[in-house]
């Protein structure tokens, strides 16, 4: 069996107990010092604790280390954390984009079948840009051009991109906590408020 694994490092060694409460983060030490954000799910026996969406094995973690010049502490996760960066082949590089960059860049940053053209093009239409270049963490959910078929991209208006948005909170959703609503910014006054819940479905389950 080929297995896989993640080297993160971070610029200061920190054992499980010295991550922080959920949704803080740690600056990397890949080139453009993408975060590495923090979350803490509480367990029957444990707390889970994550790195992004992959979870620390914290019995075979907590392995420290040292030389003359540097100290080391090892984790183990359960998912290989890929970052979102330029191919090599690309002119000007993007190694931690914007929600905006995302977008923009998106073709060249993810290969991937799927397309985002018609979202994008509605942000445009709306000057809706700064939203998706805001500074802190925030949760962006983009929809792919194939929940738009037979005209349906057409009904995208302001709200609805608005409805896409969680601010203030960075969510991946194997931490996330399930069936609590979340609000979105289109829930700013009384005509339409947008609200999103996490569900979790395991696959090959049929209930009748």
């Amino acid at each position: 069996m080929l297995q896989k694994k993640t080297i993160i490092r971070s610029s200061i060694p920190k054992r499980t107990d010295q991550l922080g409460n959920s949704y803080t983060s740690l600056s990397s030490e890949l080139p453009g010092n993408p975060p590495l954000w923090i979350a803490h799910v509480r367990g029957k026996y444990h707390d889970d604790i994550y790195v992004n969406n992959a979870r620390i094995l914290v019995s075979q973690s907590n392995i420290q280390g040292s030389n003359t010049a540097l100290t080391q502490v090892l984790h183990k996760i359960d998912e290989v954390l890929i970052p979102t960066i330029s191919p090599k082949s690309a002119s000007n590089r993007i190694y931690n984009p914007t929600a905006w960059e995302f977008l923009e860049k998106y073709e060249s940053l993810i290969q991937h079948p799927h397309r985002i053209r018609n979202f994008r093009q509605k942000i445009d239409e709306h000057n809706k840009q700064d939203i998706f270049n805001t500074e802190g963490g925030h949760t962006f959910f983009i929809p792919v051009d194939e929940g738009f078929l037979n005209g349906r991209a057409s009904l995208i208006d302001g709200k609805i991109i608005d409805g896409h948005v969680i601010p203030k909170q960075v969510l991946f959703t194997t931490p996330t906590r399930k069936d609590i609503p979340y609000q979105t910014l289109a829930n700013d006054d009384n005509d339409i408020r947008v609200i999103i819940f996490f569900t979790q479905e395991q696959r090959g389950v049929h209930h009748y």
